[in-house]
């Protein structure tokens, strides 16, 4: 535990009163981070597991974007890796979408506390593989809540029915924008996502991050791996011991371009 509370004191103001209440298993308070960001987050929400993802870590990488970049973050969650990344520029603009209702009000609140709202647009619907409706689980942890499974992925959760669209659907209504970073992690819905996106699409987008389940759906990862290829991307990979990873996309040509 101390060992955590020195990591915790790296990135947050209020070390010490996190450690603490998670050490008594009591509710955490916001975290405050020296870099001048705040999460906040709500009872179902998990900012201890995005507080080691991204900062202990770390698993996402800077973007080193250009002027006004755009990028989409697909299961955006409380809003935590689009928040690390907005520091790296003023103008690049977010398009975060979250159909979770309780990390939708996480995300939301946290936005208008760190002053992103002009610059960051919220979706609160699903990305998938078609246009519609689909059931998703609720009260469980955030970061867990995926629209698969008979049971739920933690005790207490239930269904709720949220509006999806596919990728093509969002990016034209964005008005098909370069995108410079495409971040999914979707709790297993990145392999019917990446199936049903158009070849023109994929050709618009610079690098992505894209988180596979295959302790959720078997296979998905490999399926992911196919899209990402065939659309001309160099893979590289975090896999995790439980079935789970991160494939980061890029391209050959961008990096010899930039550099």
């Amino acid at each position: 535990m101390l060992n955590r509370l020195r990591a915790y004191n790296r990135h947050l103001i209020n070390p010490f009163s996190v450690w603490l209440a998670q050490k008594r298993h009591k509710p955490l308070p916001s975290f405050r981070f020296r870099n001048g960001l705040t999460w906040h987050h709500g009872e179902h929400d998990d900012p201890v597991m995005l507080l080691r993802e991204i900062y202990l870590e770390p698993l996402y990488k800077p973007l080193n974007a250009p002027p006004n970049a755009v990028v989409f973050d697909l299961g955006a969650n409380i809003g935590a890796v689009t928040l690390f990344w907005s520091q790296e520029r003023s103008d690049t603009q977010f398009h975060c979408f979250e159909p979770n209702p309780q990390a939708a009000m996480s995300l939301t609140k946290n936005l208008l506390v760190n002053g992103l709202n002009d610059r960051v647009k919220v979706h609160h619907e699903a990305i998938g593989g078609k246009s519609g409706q689909i059931d998703i689980w609720s009260d469980v942890p955030t970061v867990l809540s995926t629209v698969y499974g008979e049971a739920p992925p933690a005790q207490g959760g239930k269904k709720v029915t949220v509006p999806m669209i596919t990728l093509d659907a969002a990016w034209e209504r964005a008005g098909k924008p370069p995108i410079w970073m495409l971040k999914i992690d979707v709790e297993g819905a990145e392999g019917d996502i990446l199936d049903a996106t158009s070849d023109e699409l994929l050709a618009h987008v610079n690098t992505a991050c894209v988180e596979w389940h295959d302790n959720i759906v078997p296979g998905v990862r490999i399926r992911c791996i196919k899209c990402l290829r065939e659309a001309g991307f160099r893979i590289s990979e975090h896999v995790h011991p439980w079935e789970e990873g991160i494939l980061y996309a890029d391209r050959v040509e961008a990096r010899l371009r930039d550099s």
